[in-house]
């Protein structure tokens, strides 16, 4: 049987209409809404960019036609013998989504031969990221590289950095150094993979809390090729400021030690944005992580890694053990399409516009309490 698309079915080989109750053009006219709809992933898919903004109902025509895509909602298919994608639940049934998960059991971002459309989906989604990386916050060094979208916790992928660069490593050092900040997850990342802890010391300057490098140094000099890697933080509450990453990397590709920058949710700073391509262009960064619920506004759980090597990049992809759960792809396939990346970009335009009038508020709030605000010139995130 030839193949046909919805267009011959109903208006026929000879341009006339099939269903002879509706006027040829009545048909035209409406599917061709349909056709858009395909042209806008089309050109996604071959120009690598995010389409314009979409109404929340193309998306969730397109959602739905591409999940149609994935073997377990095929009309002819019985499933037997399946392992997976089996819903007990009738409201689940309902609510569908990307139930045979992402990737396999050997790489995260390998394509899913049972789930067609779900792939399709993983493929826009890093399309959209990278897009939104390299033209909104002008990351260049990604124009070779890649993008890697996990459905895990900004502390649960460090960890898996760190195991990938353990992996990759010619030495056997299991020793990483952690640029400290008042916060629990980027401990427990290097701790449940079996690492040795390594403290740097913080340096207070006026009121901000910042990197010690003299202490960095020493620690480096002290431990040798005992050391991994060293784990900085871009984003993190003040009077700490952010790590100072373009000193640091300088110094990490001198001493051919690992860099992982713990960027959660850094890529609303233009500033951060700026110390990041300068680690990038001066030094060494092996991996940046970001959180995609706090600069992406999405459900908490899923995390985006990415640096200037791709080789290094896609090797991250193969740590992840086992197929992977496809809830936060849907949720980013669909807040890219929805929002668009001049969207994003409006968005974060608008919170650092807030910054002058929180920071001036929040002076008034504590001289009218008899306290000062401190000055934590750096950290424009608070």
């Amino acid at each position: 049987m030839p193949k046909q698309d919805l267009y011959s079915v109903l208006v026929g080989s000879n341009d006339k209409s099939t269903v002879s109750e509706i006027p040829t053009n009545h048909l035209r006219v409406g599917l061709s809404s349909h056709s858009s709809l395909l042209s806008h992933l089309l050109r996604t898919l071959s120009n690598r960019t995010l389409p314009p903004p979409l109404p929340p109902t193309q998306i969730l025509t397109l959602l739905s036609l591409l999940t149609s895509l994935d073997t377990q909602n095929h009309p002819l298919n019985i499933g037997c013998g399946e392992r997976e994608a089996r819903l007990a639940s009738s409201i689940l049934k309902v609510r569908g989504g990307l139930i045979h998960g992402i990737g396999r059991s050997g790489d995260v971002n390998e394509m899913q031969p049972k789930a067609a459309g779900s792939s399709v989906i993983c493929v826009v989604v890093k399309i959209g990221v990278k897009d939104i990386l390299q033209n909104s916050l002008n990351f260049d060094f990604l124009k070779k590289s890649t993008v890697t979208v996990l459905p895990t916790c900004t502390g649960l992928t460090l960890l898996l950095c760190l195991l990938t660069l353990k992996k990759s490593s010619k030495k056997s050092s299991n020793k990483v150094l952690w640029c400290r900040i008042d916060q629990k997850s980027c401990v427990k990342s290097i701790q449940s993979g079996g690492f040795e802890l390594i403290i740097v010391p913080t340096l207070k300057i006026g009121d901000a809390v910042t990197t010690d490098i003299d202490a960095l140094k020493a620690l480096l000099d002290t431990h040798g090729d005992d050391v991994l890697c060293c784990i900085t933080t871009t984003s993190c509450f003040a009077p700490r400021i952010p790590d100072d990453i373009i000193s640091i990397s300088k110094i990490l590709k001198s001493k051919n030690v690992g860099h992982i920058i713990n960027n959660a949710y850094g890529l609303q700073s233009s500033h951060v944005n700026s110390m990041m391509v300068g680690a990038v262009n001066k030094g060494r960064v092996d991996y940046v992580v970001s959180s995609l619920d706090k600069n992406f506004c999405v459900p908490v759980g899923g995390a985006i890694v990415f640096g200037p090597d791709k080789t290094k990049v896609k090797e991250l992809g193969k740590m992840y053990p086992g197929r992977a759960n496809g809830r936060v792809v849907e949720d980013m396939f669909i807040s890219l399409l929805e929002v668009g990346r001049e969207g994003y970009e409006e968005l974060w335009e608008y919170r650092r516009n807030l910054i002058p009038k929180f920071i001036k508020t929040f002076e008034n709030v504590a001289t009218e309490n008899g306290e000062r605000m401190l000055k934590t010139e750096g950290n424009d995130i608070r």
